[in-house]
């Protein structure tokens, strides 16, 4: 009721985003991606990179933006994964963050030119392994249900959908 509503004022759907949990003991990692290295983000131009990337990827209307304020923090605390080539190309970024004990993932991107090769199942079974304290650990993410690629990849790992969704809703 509360969404046509907002249809009837001239609002139009624009995106939904799906949450998602998963354990460590119940996720599927594949053990490595031949050609693709996953690290640390080592200084501020690598985190620039990352951080230009997702922002340039996802709908400028989504929030999920990365101001430049926060680079240095990141950095420090070890929140950008950077996936490259053998030969160091810059493949795409993951940004995690820790709330409590549970592992966030944050923002993911692969750059479009490295889609479709496994960067995504690198970044993310990284993510997994540096997140794991026990098989207990756990973790969250949300995605965009229009994001095909990414819900496949991520129910292929385990993760399983929380039930929670949010809709947003733009006038044009």
């Amino acid at each position: 009721d509360v969404v046509r509503y907002w249809e009837r004022q001239g609002f139009s759907r624009n995106l939904v985003r799906d949450q998602y949990s998963g354990v460590y003991r119940d996720l599927v990692l594949r053990g490595g991606v031949k050609g693709v290295n996953v690290e640390w983000a080592v200084d501020l131009s690598e985190v620039r990179c990352a951080c230009e990337l997702f922002n340039g990827t996802f709908d400028e209307l989504s929030g999920d933006y990365v101001s430049s304020g926060e680079f240095e923090g990141l950095l420090h605390g070890k929140q950008i994964l950077i996936a490259r080539s053998n030969e160091g190309t810059f493949l795409g970024a993951l940004h995690l963050t820790r709330d409590k004990s549970v592992s966030w993932l944050s923002h993911i991107a692969v750059c479009p030119e490295a889609r479709g090769r496994g960067v995504g199942t690198a970044l993310v079974d990284e993510f997994i392994e540096r997140g794991k304290e026990n098989d207990r650990s756990r973790y969250m993410l949300w995605v965009q249900r229009q994001n095909v690629a990414a819900v496949r990849m991520y129910h292929a790992k385990g993760f399983v959908p929380t039930n929670k969704s949010t809709l947003s809703l733009i006038k044009k």
